[in-house]
């Protein structure tokens, strides 16, 4: 009996890793092939396969804009590192779990100090396993606008403050602002 759930096991792991392919974006596996991400949290959904795949992505970041980079929807063992590189790709930051031990997630939050192409990597803490599945996806957070009062007085009311999205109307107490 123990022999026939052996060969059973051995047979379902086979039938899983002959069916793992690439994701779509392959060849992605270095700087040089690395896959443009947009700044504007679209997510792209991405594989390790084979095992040990690492995954390597870019994007355009703007002197003075935080951005969030993160992994997210992984599959049952899957578990996310990822690299921040900057345009020498010389390493900036790198997260394993947004919880240690608890959320496999990834999760880095940068502030670009200027102009420049950065890079991601992206790989399975355990590269052992075939085909984790993964989302990833980049989300810019430009810097509040400076409000300014004019005239001293009690209440200003302000358009299009942003912050990664619009929100209108804000009123801002300026009674004690010196001009």
């Amino acid at each position: 009996m123990k022999k026939r759930a052996v060969l059973t096991l051995i047979i379902l792991l086979s039938f899983m890793i002959v069916f793992a392919d690439p994701d779509e974006y392959e060849p992605d596996n270095s700087f040089s092939e690395s896959t443009p991400l947009p700044t504007n949290n679209t997510a792209q959904t991405h594989s390790f396969s084979p095992a040990e795949d690492e995954d390597f992505f870019n994007f355009s970041a703007r002197s003075g804009t935080k951005y969030i980079i993160e992994t997210f929807n992984l599959t049952n063992s899957t578990d996310t590192m990822i690299y921040l590189y900057n345009s020498n790709q010389e390493l900036v930051d790198s997260n394993d779990d947004i919880v240690l031990g608890l959320i496999r997630n990834s999760r880095i939050i940068w502030e670009s100090e200027n102009n420049q192409n950065m890079f991601i990597k992206a790989k399975d803490w355990n590269s052992s396993y075939d085909n984790g599945i993964y989302s990833i996806r980049v989300n810019e957070y430009p810097a509040i606008q400076e409000l300014s009062c004019k005239n001293n007085s009690e209440w200003i009311e302000c358009e299009d403050i942003k912050f990664g999205f619009n929100i209108t109307k804000i009123r801002v107490n300026c009674t004690y602002y010196d001009q």
